[in-house]
C-alpha cells in the first residue's frame, strides 16, 4: 500500500484534499505491482505560492528544468522520491473529468518516473548531429532534449493508465492539453521566420501530442483525438501539423524499452522526420 504524506501551503479546503487522495489511492492500488512505498503530495492554494516554492527548490538543488507557468500540477523527484505538487486554484476550474485525469496522470510518473534518473539524459547522437550544422549551443540542445524526454514520458504514463482502463478521463486529459494556450499562441508569432525558434515552438508541444497517442491506437478515439489534435496544431502551418501528428503516431508504434531508450528512438525520428524537414527549409 503506497503512504502519502501530505503538506498544505496557504487556505485548501479539507474536502477537496480528501477528494485527491481518494483518486490518488484508487490509482496506486490499481496501477499495482509498483514499488511507490512512498509519495509527497503538496497542497498549494494558488499557483503563486506553488511557484514561489519551486524557486526555492530549484536554486537548493541546482535545477534547470523549466516547469512553466500554466500546469496545474507537476510531479518531480528531485529528492529522490516522488512529489506531486498541485495547484489547487487551478484544478478547482477543470472539469470533473479532466481534474481526475490530470491527478492520476501525476500518479503514473510517480509509478513509472519517481527516481532520480529519469531525470538524468545523455544526449543523444541524433541531436549532436542536429546542431553541428547548425552550430547550436550546447543549451539549445539540452533545451530539445528536455522537450523530447518530457514527451517521452507523458506518452508512458498514458499508455500506462489507458491500459488500466483509465479511459474516459485520459480522453478528457489529452483533449485539454491538446488546446493551444496564450504562451503557445504567443510564442510561436515570435518565433516565426526564426527556424531554430520554431524547433522549439513545436518541440514543446510534443508533451501534448504525445500524450494523446497512444489512446489514438483504438480505431474511435484515434479520430475523435485526431480532429482535436488538428485543431489544436492549427496555428502551425497545415505542413508542419500534419507532420507533427503522422511522427507522433509513428512514434507510438517504434518506442520501446526503457525510458532512457525511447528518448533516443524519439531524438532519431524527430530529428529526420520533423526538426531537420524545418531547419533545411531556412
Amino acid at each position: 500500500m503506497t503512504r502519502i504524506i501530505v503538506s498544505k501551503f496557504g487556505n485548501v479546503n479539507r474536502d477537496e484534499i480528501k477528494s485527491i487522495l481518494d483518486i490518488m489511492s484508487e490509482a496506486y492500488a490499481r496501477l499495482q505491482p509498483h514499488n511507490v512505498e512512498l509519495v509527497d503530495v503538496l497542497f498549494f492554494e494558488n499557483y503563486s505560492i506553488l511557484q514561489g516554492f519551486f524557486s526555492r527548490e530549484k536554486t537548493l538543488f541546482k535545477v534547470s528544468e523549466n516547469l512553466g507557468n500554466e500546469f496545474s500540477a507537476i510531479h518531480e523527484a528531485w529528492r529522490g522520491l516522488p512529489r506531486i505538487s498541485l495547484s489547487m486554484d487551478r484544478l478547482s476550474r477543470q472539469d470533473e473529468s479532466v481534474l481526475r485525469g490530470t491527478v492520476r496522470h501525476e500518479v503514473g510518473h510517480s509509478v513509472l518516473h519517481g527516481s532520480l534518473e529519469y531525470y538524468i539524459f545523455q544526449t543523444p547522437s541524433a541531436l549532436v548531429k542536429l546542431g553541428t550544422p547548425y552550430r547550436f549551443s550546447a543549451e539549445y540542445i539540452r533545451n530539445i532534449l528536455y522537450l523530447t524526454a518530457i514527451a517521452v514520458k507523458d506518452f508512458e504514463v498514458t499508455d500506462l493508465l489507458y491500459d488500466h482502463g483509465y479511459h474516459d478521463d485520459q480522453i478528457a486529459y489529452a483533449k485539454d492539453l491538446l488546446k493551444p494556450s496564450s504562451n503557445d499562441l504567443e510564442s510561436w508569432k515570435l518565433a516565426r521566420g526564426n527556424r531554430s525558434a520554431e524547433v522549439l515552438c513545436i518541440a514543446g508541444r510534443l508533451k501534448d501530442l504525445l500524450c494523446a497517442t497512444p489512446i489514438m491506437r483504438s480505431p474511435r478515439p484515434k479520430v475523435e483525438l485526431g480532429k482535436v489534435a488538428e485543431s489544436g496544431l492549427s496555428y502551425f502551418s497545415p505542413a508542419i501539423s500534419k507532420r507533427m501528428i503522422d511522427v507522433g503516431l509513428q512514434l507510438s508504434r517504434v518506442m520501446t524499452g526503457s525510458t532512457h531508450r525511447k528518448v533516443e528512438i524519439a531524438s532519431e525520428i524527430l530529428c529526420e522526420k520533423l526538426f531537420e524537414t524545418i531547419l533545411r527549409n531556412s
